[in-house]
């Protein structure tokens, strides 16, 4: 098991799965949203947060592309280890300076 942090998000692992057992395993992405001021939101994706850490390097590639994915959409996100309702008053302050959705990539 090795872990992992947000700078090695889209890194590829080697897998040491064969392909029956891969497509037995199921994607799941927890997606998460607060509504802010102004008719905007924080949209949190929690990607690793039901997954049990030995199944996490498997799924790497298709979570790669789901980063991609919102990297493309948004230049409004952040990248974090874990999210706390703490900063939700912050994001506020900042996302109505740029009048847009906000975007919170997590692990947990």
């Amino acid at each position: 098991m090795v872990k992992r942090h947000f700078h090695e998000i889209l890194k590829q692992r080697k897998r040491y799965l064969c392909s029956e057992c891969l497509r037995s395993i199921t994607l799941k992405l927890w997606q998460e949203t607060v509504p802010l001021d102004n008719g905007y939101n924080l949209i949190i994706y929690h990607l690793y947060d039901y997954l049990p850490n030995q199944i996490i390097d498997y799924l790497c590639d298709e979570y790669s592309q789901i980063v991609i994915a919102i990297m493309r959409k948004t230049n409004n996100f952040f990248f974090m280890d874990q999210f706390s309702l703490e900063l939700v008053d912050y994001i506020n302050k900042f996302t109505s300076s740029l009048r847009d959705n906000f975007y919170i990539i997590a692990l947990k």
